[in-house]
């Protein structure tokens, strides 16, 4: 078929045959990338890239092989189609009837093609690649058929498991969810992919091609050696476009709009580690699900104790919090950002700011009211929650005026009030 049909006809196929056959869906993990999507990611890779001699090509969770048609197209004006199907691209996948796909597609009756069905998380290969693609499955599965929980997926062990099998210099392209951008001391993959060369990352542009997918996607073609240059960054906030250069560097997280101007700001609050931080803090004291006991959603004889759950949900306690007496700045950790004060006791789903006084705690307030504090928090709200580790990191202001104190340009205040 690929070999006597254009590229149109066949991208036609894809996204109005296969990508829509549900026969060959066996879980979440199975929904494919449209073909546009893929092309403007491939787009990326340098030119030169497809004329090269000896090149190898693998998608190791292939699926109908929709990212090898666009990478095709490129490869033809370079290589003959014979070289193409039995030298150059690879596919693997566990789910055999979408292989069959594959060999109808690519030829599989002429060219001899090269078609495994493995666990490539357990690969053993000495064989090392140009360039490695995928959309890899998210959900990591349970022998029964269910889904792990959230905190188990499998992006980080097939980013792993790709990276190790690269050439040096050669190239990683992934499309995935974006929480491996976020701050959290287990996100070790953030540092292991930014000391590389990411050279270009898109930012949820990709949700217009799964507009029935309630993830929010990245997609990254990221270079196997040291950062050398700036890295290209593009993306979709506030439903308006935007592109741009930015330093690359090894980073703890990256925002979810991402830019010169919002580098600079992040750069001139929350990553200077020479300014003081507000001390924010967490306790699972009085946990509402692991002290359920001693915890109802009304008032009563025994439970007189008030407790902060979320800003809209007050709770009461057979005791006192350990941090129950003294005023706090409340900061909310699950719904909007929001901060008050209030001198009561909490659960695990909300964060404080102890602080010595009514009267200082209201200054905190008004100063974390600022739109400053508000922009980085809302720039930093992967999977829809406010992260505490930004929140850990947010500067104190020594003058009553936060964008004189860090020095924020007045374009960069017109981007805040924008943003």
């Amino acid at each position: 078929m690929i070999d006597t049909k254009t590229f149109e006809e066949l991208k036609k196929y894809y996204d109005e045959v296969l990508n829509m056959d549900k026969s060959t869906y066996k879980s979440t993990n199975d929904e494919p990338t449209p073909i546009d999507c893929i092309s403007k990611m491939v787009s990326k890779i340098p030119d030169e890239f497809w004329s090269k001699k000896d090149l190898s090509i693998l998608d190791p969770c292939c699926g109908n092989g929709n990212f090898h048609i666009p990478i095709f197209s490129k490869l033809r004006e370079h290589h003959d189609t014979k070289e193409i199907m039995e030298n150059i691209l690879e596919f693997n996948d566990l789910n055999e009837a979408r292989l069959q796909n594959v060999s109808n597609v690519f030829c599989g009756e002429k060219y001899n093609l090269r078609v495994s069905c493995t666990d490539f998380l357990t690969l053993e290969t000495d064989k090392r690649y140009d360039l490695v693609v995928a959309n890899p499955p998210y959900a990591k599965l349970m022998p029964d058929g269910k889904r792990a929980s959230k905190n188990h997926n499998l992006i980080k062990s097939f980013i792993d498991k790709s990276l190790s099998l690269l050439k040096p210099n050669g190239y990683l392209l992934f499309i995935t969810p974006d929480n491996w951008m976020s701050y959290a001391d287990r996100n070790v993959l953030i540092k292991k992919l930014t000391e590389l060369q990411i050279v270009h990352l898109n930012i949820h542009g990709a949700k217009k091609y799964f507009k029935k997918i309630g993830s929010s996607f990245t997609w990254y073609l990221i270079q196997n050696c040291s950062s050398y240059k700036d890295m290209e960054v593009s993306g979709t906030w506030k439903k308006r476009e935007y592109e741009g250069l930015v330093p690359s560097g090894i980073r703890r997280y990256i925002p979810l709009v991402y830019d010169k101007l919002v580098h600079s700001i992040l750069a001139k609050t929350v990553d200077n580690p020479n300014l003081d931080k507000f001390k924010v803090e967490t306790s699972s004291d009085l946990h509402k699900y692991t002290k359920r006991d001693l915890i109802v959603d009304e008032k009563d004889d025994e439970h007189q104790f008030k407790l902060i759950h979320t800003p809209k949900q007050t709770v009461w306690a057979s005791r006192e919090h350990k941090f129950q007496k003294k005023y706090k700045v409340f900061i909310s950790t699950t719904d909007k950002y929001k901060v008050f004060v209030d001198n009561c006791g909490m659960t695990q789903s909300i964060v404080f700011i102890r602080c010595s006084s009514k009267k200082k705690a209201i200054e905190f307030m008004k100063m974390l009211e600022h739109p400053l504090y508000v922009f980085i928090n809302n720039i930093c709200r992967w999977g829809n929650f406010n992260n505490i580790r930004i929140l850990q990191n947010f500067p104190i202001s020594t003058t009553e005026n936060p964008y004189e104190c860090f020095g924020i340009t007045e374009e960069e205040q017109k981007f805040i009030t924008e943003n």
